[in-house]
């Protein structure tokens, strides 16, 4: 059995600096959270950076958009189109905070301090990663 195709559009490669932006001010926001000791609020930022980080590195690098309801398959497709060779290791941070993204959102577990710095340490990589990779 052939495997899914995960859907995409053609964007504008300029188009990445709108995602780009977004993954900024959740990547300040997330640093705000955190230093008011606000670790659900730490955690949600940081989520939502890396998929706003991960778009826009899609968009910049292949001009391309993911369209999958499976937040993942951006992923799939930047390991498929970011020929750098700290992509991998990269890639591995960012799935880790994604894969977390619906307990710090839907589970009634509080988010702690310990969780928070760590998901930070995991976003920041790739956060910087991305910055470097699109020269912002």
């Amino acid at each position: 059995m052939a495997p899914t195709k995960i859907p995409t559009a053609t964007i504008s490669r300029a188009r990445y600096i709108h995602y780009w932006r977004n993954a900024k001010e959740c990547f300040e926001g997330m640093k705000d959270a955190a230093l008011a000791e606000r670790w659900h609020l730490t955690a949600l930022n940081g989520v939502h950076c890396v998929i706003a980080a991960a778009d826009a590195l899609l968009i910049h690098t292949a001009g391309l958009r993911c369209k999958s309801k499976d937040h993942l398959d951006v992923f799939t497709l930047l390991d498929q189109y970011v020929d750098d060779p700290d992509a991998s290791k990269m890639l591995k941070h960012s799935i880790s905070v994604v894969r977390r993204k619906s307990d710090i959102e839907y589970r009634a577990k509080r988010v702690s301090e310990t969780d928070a710095h760590q998901l930070i340490k995991q976003v920041e990589r790739f956060y910087e990663w991305v910055r470097a990779k699109i020269r912002q």
